[in-house]
């Protein structure tokens, strides 16, 4: 009587757990990457506009020429006093990450193209301040991966 009432669900059960251990098994192979997420506290459109110009034509070139990928840049949308620009880095190292700074100083063509942003003056910053928010993959999603474009 158990045997038949339980075996099914016991199936199931034994069934998911060798799928699941496969999953664990074959993510063991992919090293979790790392994020920053960076907020840009800006306070005006104008002000946006310009950081927004400066990643696109020197920050995100410039990390594409280091190789690095998926980023995500984003504002939000269910605040309009809200003028914050959110860019999301992967980092496939924590290496990669500790030589970034340098290699932006290197990078003549990051710096040419970002040196109107950089000679703002002080008492008009393009931005109040940058949040930085470093962060590790999970085990079971070891990467990011980019949904399917529609």
């Amino acid at each position: 009587m158990f045997t038949r009432k339980y075996s099914k669900s016991i199936f199931v059960l034994i069934t998911l757990l060798c799928v699941l251990n496969s999953f664990v098994a074959a993510g063991k192979d992919v090293k979790q990457e790392y994020y920053e997420l960076r907020k840009y506290l800006i306070d005006s459109k104008e002000k946006q506009q310009v950081v927004s110009t400066y990643l696109e034509k020197a920050f995100l070139p410039a990390l594409k020429r280091m190789s690095i990928d998926r980023v995500g840049v984003f504002t939000s949308m269910d605040n309009p006093e809200d003028f914050s620009i959110y860019v999301m880095i992967p980092y496939p190292t924590l290496g990669v990450l500790e030589k970034l700074n340098d290699q932006l100083t290197a990078d003549k063509d990051y710096q040419s193209a970002a040196a109107d942003f950089f000679a703002r003056p002080k008492k008009n910053p393009a931005y109040n301040r940058i949040e930085s928010r470093l962060m590790k993959a999970f085990a079971g999603m070891p990467v990011i991966e980019m949904p399917k474009q529609t």
